[in-house]
């Protein structure tokens, strides 16, 4: 879990390129750290990996997900993120700006998970509508945040699962490499609420 000092700290206008890389080395077993940071360095300073391709692949861990009867890897849970989402939303293409209203709701702290405009999803902010690897445009002209931690992508795709009744595990399922599976375990529980 990341406290909101350590992303205030992240987040702070005056951090530097070679801070934040540091910062990925510090929390290379941390996935949602991981996300966080990358998040920021995409932000700030576009090309960043080309400098530091060695940590970004080695602190990489794949993604294992399952919609129906497919079996994907992806190197990046974004990719799988929207891989999910884009298949949920094919089983009601009647219903999905309905669904997505339902299911993405503004966040604790003022954010948007998905929105029909990029000025909405992001409140207007220049940098981030700029900045392509923080959305992704869905098939039905929404945009979808991808700034977020692996958890809260988890989040997203139980809440979607639930209104488009698709059962965890049988229906379709999430796993990263370096994530403990306990994680994972109290899924049911998280369905219920």
């Amino acid at each position: 879990m990341i406290i909101q000092s350590e992303r205030n700290w992240i987040n702070h206008p005056d951090r530097t390129k070679s801070e934040l890389i540091d910062a990925l080395k510090r929390f290379n077993k941390n996935p949602e750290m991981l996300d966080i940071i990358e998040a920021r360095l995409d932000d700030c300073f576009r090309g960043w990996q080309d400098a530091f391709s060695p940590l970004a692949e080695s602190s990489r861990k794949d993604t294992h997900v399952h919609f129906r009867a497919e079996k994907k890897t992806f190197n990046k849970a974004k990719d799988a993120y929207i891989w999910l989402i884009e298949n949920m939303l094919k089983l009601n293409s009647s219903m999905q700006g309905r669904v997505l209203q339902r299911m993405f709701i503004h966040g604790v702290n003022g954010g948007c998970y998905a929105a029909e405009t990029l000025d909405e999803l992001f409140h207007s902010d220049v940098k981030k509508i700029a900045n392509h690897s923080l959305w992704h445009k869905l098939p039905n002209g929404w945009f979808l945040n991808l700034n977020l931690s692996n958890a809260q992508k988890l989040d997203r795709l139980l809440s979607l699962a639930a209104v488009v009744e698709l059962k965890y595990g049988e229906d379709w399922s999430w796993s990263i490499d370096s994530e403990d599976e306990s994680d994972l375990s109290d899924i049911d529980e998280l369905l219920e609420k």
